[in-house]
């Protein structure tokens, strides 16, 4: 891997990790307006409809997607710089 292409990668970790971080939020505030439907991480998905239902103007959702638009746009770019990488490689 080139240099480029583990920092970019590194920074996509980041926001990987920090949408963890949001969707945890999300949950937590989901699960302490509604005691008696509890929401798990692994579906969270279902947390982000309760959510947007309970807390309709909310910047953990936004902050949530920006994250993981950010993660995928950056390991995207990680993945076509290697790939760049790799094709030069192979027509040498």
């Amino acid at each position: 891997m080139s240099l480029s292409s583990r920092i970019i990668f590194g920074v996509a970790c980041i926001f990987y990790l920090l949408s963890w971080k949001y969707i945890r939020q999300l949950l937590t505030e989901v699960n302490r307006e509604q005691a008696v439907c509890r929401v798990s991480i692994w579906k969270w998905h279902k947390g982000w409809n309760a959510h947007r239902d309970l807390f309709p103007a909310s910047a953990v959702r936004m902050r949530l997607a920006a994250c993981m638009a950010a993660t995928i746009a950056l390991a995207l770019i990680a993945f076509c710089i290697e790939a760049r990488h790799m094709l030069a490689a192979v027509q040498r």
